[in-house]
């Protein structure tokens, strides 16, 4: 039923009617009262698509990444390899068709390609070697961090490139958290350890960003990795995905709604740069580091400390230039629910903490000293100059190349240009289309 009244939303978009909205919206909800491993998935990509919608983006820009998420949640979902890849495909393709034109589009699908080539790889070796019915359970510890990788190193492809913020937001985001969901469904016990152990390390990492928006894909895909392993092992408070997705949507429409110069526009980037107060991702942090700090041993410092460190850093000064007329234009009352909705999700976590989802199991109120680390890292976000903004209006001027974690897919032209991303294209299309000949010789199908 959900993916029915998602279908009739992507045509509704396809149409170029923004009666989308609605339809992406009721989506969303479907989506949040149902259990199931494509559930966040389908309600973070519903809802992005319908904020994008309402917010001036045209509707007939987000139908296909829309479309293309749709195939890759139900990829996620798929309990047969044989159909897996095809489905995948679907989304790849999406994202090619709807690359931005010239050469960071060309770079923007080239990264996304080459992280799909490894999930191709990791696809066709489980299902020729360990049978089609034993995906995803039959990955196996290499097949789970080859997935893992893939998820990570694509995450700067949701924040780049800038102009096309659907591309991103609903196709690419929507791949990384289906690829975490099925990493972590087969992951040994000592994988889940590690991600548990590593997902608040790239919370921290990710404030090096110098694009707001990778900041916060980053952050949101760490917290989201540390959220999934801890619920799989069995830690409390388990369930917490949903917060960091329901968090993470609010995060990014915030930073949307943050480029003008009206007086909403400045409280949302306030809410949005607020070093640990007001943040929208606080109360999974809360139940993440609640979950972790019991049971990690001696890596409960660094935990804390990178935690810690990921709620200062956001304050870092922005090079992202606060625009005359954004390209994303909500309306005033759409800008104060984000804003509010922001505010009660940060600041009162009882409000996350009903029957999951969207929040997860009850969050006591924390003890004191955890209020003191939040207290804390918003004072090191208030007293480090190179931190804390001296405007806060962001800087005027030219986006500057990204550096740090943003290179990490920031590769030269494809070799080729246009001819090598439509070849790699047809590769994955000719896998896919092998592996359900296969399936359907065998009977899998």
């Amino acid at each position: 039923m959900t993916f029915a009244v998602y279908g009739l939303a992507a045509l509704l978009a396809a149409a170029g009617t923004r009666l989308a909205v609605a339809v992406f919206a009721g989506t969303a909800v479907l989506a949040a009262v149902q259990h199931g491993s494509a559930s966040p998935a389908t309600a973070a990509t519903a809802a992005m698509a319908a904020f994008l919608i309402g917010s001036g983006i045209p509707p007939r820009r987000v139908a296909i990444p829309a479309i293309g998420a749709a195939a890759v949640i139900a990829a996620g979902a798929a309990g047969n390899a044989a159909i897996v890849l095809a489905l995948w495909t679907v989304g790849t393709a999406a994202a090619v068709e709807s690359r931005p034109r010239g050469q960071q589009g060309g770079r923007w699908a080239f990264a996304v390609l080459q992280s799909d080539l490894l999930v191709a790889a990791t696809v066709v070796y489980t299902a020729l070697n360990y049978g089609f019915a034993s995906w995803p359970q039959g990955l196996g510890n290499v097949g789970v961090g080859a997935l893992i990788v893939a998820a990570l190193i694509r995450v700067p492809a949701i924040g780049w490139p800038d102009e096309r913020h659907e591309l991103g937001l609903v196709l690419v985001r929507a791949q990384t958290i289906v690829l975490l969901t099925v990493a972590v469904r087969a992951a040994s016990h000592e994988l889940l350890i590690a991600t548990a152990a590593a997902g608040p390390g790239l919370f921290a990492v990710a404030v090096l960003a110098e694009r707001d928006a990778v900041r916060d894909a980053a952050q949101e895909t760490g917290l989201l990795a540390a959220a999934l392993a801890t619920s799989a092992l069995g830690w409390q408070p388990a369930g917490w995905a949903w917060g960091v997705i329901v968090g993470g949507t609010l995060m990014h429409q915030l930073r949307l709604s943050g480029r003008g110069h009206d007086r909403t526009s400045t409280l949302a980037r306030a809410m949005e740069r607020s070093g640990g107060i007001g943040l929208p991702l606080l109360p999974a942090v809360g139940a993440v580091m609640t979950a972790a700090l019991h049971h990690l041993g001696s890596l409960r410092p660094i935990v804390l400390l990178a935690l810690a460190a990921g709620l200062a850093g956001r304050s870092r000064s922005s090079t992202e230039r606060v625009e005359a007329k954004p390209q994303v234009e909500p309306l005033t009352w759409w800008r104060e629910v984000v804003v509010g909705a922001s505010a009660a999700a940060s600041l009162v976590a009882a409000a996350l903490a009903l029957p999951h989802p969207p929040g997860g199991d009850r969050l006591a109120w924390p003890p004191l000293w955890v209020v003191g680390v939040v207290v804390a890292a918003a004072a090191v976000a208030g007293l480090i100059p190179a931190l804390a903004p001296r405007d806060e209006v962001a800087r005027v001027g030219t986006v500057v190349s990204p550096p740090v974690l943003d290179r990490i897919t920031r590769v030269v032209d494809p070799p080729g240009g246009t001819g090598t991303l439509v070849g790699l294209l047809c590769v994955l299309a000719v896998l896919g289309a092998g592996l359900l000949v296969v399936g359907w010789l065998r009977g899998f199908l």
